[in-house]
């Protein structure tokens, strides 16, 4: 039985999906490999102990999918928009226009009354 680059690269995928897969409270923290353990300091020469760590949190995040899946939390009125961020009434901060999609089609129809200063709203089906 030989061992070939594409074997030893499988076993090497293999060993860090296991320990991607493992808790970080229950295991990872006790051996020391936490990701907020042993990362160094500002201009510091990342270590193979920190090259692993980033590996696996990399592998976690992938297999995770949470962060690549849209979040959308709700409905919001728009006070302000520019060609690149808008500002929303529920929040202080701007929010760049790639956050954001528009609302789906509203439910309403709107018309001119019978003076010119009065609308009338009716429901769409």
């Amino acid at each position: 039985m030989a061992f070939t680059l594409y074997s030893l690269l499988q076993a090497g995928l293999l060993v860090v999906n296991a320990v991607a897969v493992l808790h970080k409270e229950r295991f990872l923290r006790n051996v020391g490999w936490a990701s907020d353990q042993g990362i160094g300091g500002f201009g510091d020469a990342p270590g193979i102990k920190a090259q692993l760590m980033n590996l696996v949190q990399s592998v976690r995040t992938v297999m995770r999918g949470q962060p690549l899946e849209e979040k959308w939390n709700g409905l919001y009125q728009v006070l302000l928009t520019t060609h690149t961020a808008i500002k929303i009434r529920e929040q202080a901060t701007w929010i760049h226009c790639s956050r954001v999609k528009k609302a789906p089609g509203a439910p309403w129809k709107v018309t001119l009354g019978d003076d010119e200063l009065k609308l009338k709203l009716s429901r769409t089906k």
